[in-house]
C-alpha cells in the first residue's frame, strides 16, 4: 500500500480465510498451519512492533519472567563471558568463535534476529555483543575495516601492490 492507502499489488486467492459459517457453530477461522506468512491490512491508525520479548522460566520453573530480546541476549553473553576481554580473547580464535555462536544459538540467540531487533543491521557481530552486554562502542563492519586500513599501514606496506589490492578488496 502507498502512504495514501492505495493498493499497489493485490493478490486474490481462491482460498477463503474464513470458512463458510454453519448455522450451529458460527464462522471458523481457516487453519494457518501451512506456515505461509500473510500480510494483513487495516484502515486507519499506525501499527509497529513495540518490543521483541522473551518469556523465560526461572530455574525452578515456577515464575515467568518477561525481558526484551536484546536484554536477554546481553544477560546470556555476560553469563558465558564475564568481561568484554574474555569475549574478545575467545572471539579472536575462529574455532572458539564458532563455539560462541553455537552456545548463543542453543540459547535462542541468532545474530540476524539480534541485529534486526536492536535496529543495528550493519553492526559487526562482536561489537554488537559487546555493546549490548558491556556497553562497548558499536561499530559497523565498514568502520572496522576503515580503522584497520588507517591504523595498520605498516602491515599493508610489507606486501606488494597486487597483494595490497587483494587485501583492500577483502576489506571492502
Amino acid at each position: 500500500m502507498t502512504e495514501t492507502g492505495e493498493t499497489i499489488n493485490e493478490m486474490i486467492t481462491d482460498q477463503p480465510t474464513v470458512a463458510e459459517s454453519d448455522e450451529e457453530s458460527g464462522p471458523t477461522i481457516a487453519d494457518d498451519s501451512e506456515g505461509v506468512r500473510r500480510k494483513y491490512y487495516f484502515d486507519g491508525g499506525h501499527v509497529e512492533i513495540a518490543a521483541h520479548l522473551v518469556y523465560e522460566l526461572d530455574p525452578d520453573g515456577r515464575q515467568l519472567r518477561v525481558v526484551r530480546f536484546s536484554e536477554y541476549a546481553a544477560e546470556k553473553v555476560r553469563t558465558l563471558y564475564p568481561s568484554a576481554a574474555d569475549l574478545r580473547k575467545q572471539w579472536a580464535d575462529p574455532a572458539l568463535r564458532a563455539e560462541i555462536i553455537t552456545k548463543l544459538e542453543e540459547r535462542g540467540i541468532d545474530f540476524d534476529h539480534l541485529r534486526s531487533t536492536s535496529n543495528q543491521p550493519e553492526a559487526d557481530p562482536f561489537d554488537l555483543l559487546c555493546h549490548l552486554a558491556f556497553n562497548g562502542p558499536l561499530r559497523t563492519r565498514r568502520e572496522r575495516a576503515d580503522r584497520v586500513k588507517k591504523e595498520e599501514k605498516i602491515f599493508f606496506e610489507k606486501y606488494g601492490s597486487e597483494a595490497r589490492a587483494i587485501l583492500a578488496d577483502l576489506l571492502e
